[in-house]
């Protein structure tokens, strides 16, 4: 289990007037390796590399720009290839101003779900066994943001949430050291059958998750 990761590292410094310059790392190993060896079977051209570095700068924040020169991918037929794909991404609306402040739009995955929670508990006494390894899937997933800010801006840094159960396990930390501010969130799947029983439990531990909603983060400006 711990072989299968998926771990995707945010990068860069955040300019005064909102924008943003770094770099995205995407790397995976053991079965989460599989889809992205998928997307690399075929070489990029020139052109296609111009496409994927800017479709790769805008999942990070939207009008950003991607570099094709500092694209760096891998050939997903050759196994000893490590499956990892990065690229520098420069511009876009990493926050918006909103008097003596900023919202910044959190750039990695949010598994907040509210709707899930809801439709499970709607549903009643659970008949069959529970597949663990459907809920989350199999292995780790983790988005890392390490953003280093204008000197004097703080950030209002929501409360972290860690939740452990049968079904696997969550994290997420808000922290800011110095001036650089650092969003992890991990989730680990696991594998195995639970009773239908266990359903209260799955439950509960997708209501842990769900408390972590935070999509903004307010930075103030402060002073330098």
């Amino acid at each position: 289990m711990g072989a299968n990761r998926d771990e995707t590292l945010i990068a860069g410094n955040l300019a005064p007037d909102g924008s943003f310059t770094g770099r995205i790392t995407e790397t995976t190993t053991g079965t989460k390796q599989y889809s992205l060896r998928g997307a690399f079977t075929t070489p990029y051209d020139s052109t296609g590399r111009d496409r994927l570095a800017r479709a790769i700068a805008n999942s990070v924040f939207e009008g950003a720009s991607g570099s094709a020169d500092s694209l760096q991918i891998f050939d997903g037929r050759d196994w000893s290839a490590e499956p990892k794909v990065s690229a520098f991404v420069s511009g876009g609306h990493a926050t918006s101003s909103a008097g003596g402040q900023e919202i910044l739009t959190l750039p990695i995955h949010d598994y907040a779900s509210p709707g899930l929670v809801s439709d499970l508990r709607s549903r009643g006494p659970r008949k069959f066994p529970i597949d663990v390894a459907a809920v989350t899937g199999p292995g780790l997933e983790s988005y890392d943001l390490r953003l280093t800010l204008p000197a004097g801006w703080r950030a209002r840094l929501p409360s972290d949430v860690s939740s452990a159960s049968d079904f696997g396990s969550y994290t997420a930390t808000y922290a800011q050291d110095g001036r650089v501010l650092r969003v992890v969130r991990r989730i680990e799947g696991r594998k195995g059958t639970e009773p239908p029983s266990k359903i209260g439990a799955l439950i509960d531990w997708l209501a842990a998750l769900a408390k972590d909603d935070v999509k903004y983060i307010v930075i103030e400006h402060g002073n330098d």
